[in-house]
């Protein structure tokens, strides 16, 4: 349910708290009623029992929590504009809590959380069209490769601060720092080089040039100028 929210009793969560939080809101939002009582369970047994061990049995193997994917269902309530950005959330966040749920009263500091994540989505994915051998690369392609440079951080200094609430509808309205500007140079930086960006909010690859659906894919790296612009550069 869009804006649910639990509120802690403690003065200060532990960061595995925060994440079980911002988890529980991610999945209402999506719609996926059994994830969401699931980690609603996963936060009763930690709050009242202190049992945390369970969580990470959602972990590993087919069906598992790792093989969730936001955004995909007719029901959902994460708009095709917001699932970028609610899946990078939903990705750092799952890594946090599986790391930190065998230290439940642990509070993390931005740092520390950012460095147990690694970026998946460091270079935009695009493709070559086989038929007229166009670059392609679609601006939902761009904004996911920005908000995972933007989003992680945000999250992490959130969590450290203990102040998670507002967080999944801060993401999903794109309310984030230089997130637009980024993604404006990006788009300049990979028209410098002769991608074509075309304006899509979904996943489907056509090339923008002829309509041909025949692509291989390509990866287009960008690098921040001394200038604090960025540049990009096809990966070899």
């Amino acid at each position: 349910m869009p804006g649910f929210f639990i509120v802690s009793n403690n003065e200060s969560s532990g960061t595995y708290e925060c994440c079980l939080l911002i988890l529980i809101e991610l999945f209402d939002r999506d719609g996926s009623v059994h994830w969401a009582q699931g980690l609603r369970e996963d936060l009763q047994l930690w709050r009242t029992k202190g049992v945390h061990e369970r969580h990470r049995g959602k972990y590993g193997g087919m069906g598992s929590f790792n093989d969730c994917y936001l955004g995909q269902s007719v029901s959902s309530g994460i708009t095709k504009g917001e699932q970028p950005r609610a899946e990078v959330l939903r990705r750092c966040v799952q890594v946090w809590s599986y790391g930190y749920c065998m230290r439940p009263y642990e509070r993390a500091s931005a740092s520390e959380l950012l460095g147990r994540y690694a970026n998946e989505f460091e270079a935009v994915h695009g493709w070559l069209c086989a038929e007229c051998r166009l670059l392609n690369a679609s601006t939902a392609a761009i904004a996911r490769t920005i908000a995972a440079r933007v989003v992680p951080t945000v999250a992490a200094e959130a969590i450290a601060r203990d102040e998670v609430e507002c967080l999944v509808d801060r993401v999903l309205a794109a309310d984030l720092p230089n997130a637009a500007t980024l993604r404006e140079q990006a788009s300049r930086a990979l028209r410098a080089i002769g991608i074509q960006v075309h304006e899509s909010i979904t996943w489907e690859k056509t090339c923008g040039q002829c309509g041909g659906v025949k692509i291989e894919s390509r990866y287009y790296e960008l690098h921040e100028c001394d200038n604090g612009t960025l540049r990009a550069a096809i990966r070899s």
